[in-house]
């Protein structure tokens, strides 16, 4: 079932007496049984784990796993020393948490299809949306993000394409599972009808902030456009904000969108 993910930061564990949370990151040759291994040890001093990735490294054969666990403080050692001498454990880091809002000490960006990602809480957007408007007023903010999404929706198709191929209209099931796993929105479908889109997207960040959509309105339409080679224009049809159940774009060809 989809649920809230903390991303490397955990906001409240209860910690026993004589507990520490610690934040582990094991550089483990990529083979079967290396995670099962490692937990085992860890199981073996009374460790609890609660939280833990695995993701590639930039060494052959290696891959890192990083966790976050409790464990008593007085065999914290003992468990690292045990834990370096396992012939699967290349390289370990660790630190002891504890504060009550941990966030990974291991870990200084996030990257996505190659490139660097940042996170804003949508607190934050609210500021950005609303200084903007204050600047440009409503309906030059509302145009300007637009263009932006506009560029945005190419620059996003010409990414996708180098690293999964040219796959035309199903490229948009792509995009939608990067707008999933960027927390963007919470679900999303697309159908043909004729020359026009109809995508529908759930819990869309845009209006939760914004109360309706243009940059992400923008970005389906520029990412069409790339996609069929001629200019196409989005429209919002529905929207939570309004009290639909989901969002729904119409995204159709015209003679010409916005460009900068």
């Amino acid at each position: 079932m989809p649920h809230n993910l903390p991303l490397f930061t955990i906001t409240s564990i209860s910690r026993p007496e004589g507990y520490v949370v610690l934040e582990l990151s094991l550089l483990l040759k990529d083979v079967p049984g290396a995670i099962h291994s490692v937990s085992n040890v860890i199981k073996s001093y009374g460790g609890d784990i609660k939280w833990g990735v695995t993701h590639e490294s930039d060494k052959p054969g290696l891959a890192w796993w990083c966790t976050f666990l409790l464990v008593k403080e007085d065999s914290v050692d003992e468990m690292i020393e045990s834990l370096r001498k396992l012939d699967l454990v290349s390289d370990l880091e660790y630190t002891v948490h504890r504060d009550r809002i941990i966030i990974t000490r291991h870990h200084d960006r996030i990257l996505s299809l190659g490139g660097r990602a940042i996170l804003f809480r949508t607190e934050w957007l609210k500021h950005i949306h609303a200084a903007v408007g204050k600047t440009w007023g409503t309906e030059g903010a509302k145009a300007l993000a637009y263009i932006v999404g506009v560029d945005m929706g190419k620059a996003a198709h010409k990414s996708h394409v180098s690293f999964i191929g040219d796959l035309k209209d199903e490229l948009l099931s792509f995009l939608l599972e990067m707008m999933g796993g960027t927390g963007w929105i919470s679900g999303g479908s697309w159908r043909k009808d004729g020359e026009k889109y109809i995508i529908r997207l759930y819990d869309l960040f845009e209006c939760e902030i914004a109360g309706e959509s243009h940059l992400v309105r923008g970005e389906l339409a520029g990412y069409i456009t790339a996609i069929r080679g001629r200019d196409y224009k989005a429209t919002e049809v529905k929207c939570k904000a309004r009290g639909d159940e989901y969002c729904e774009f119409v995204v159709e060809p015209v003679e010409r969108v916005y460009e900068r």
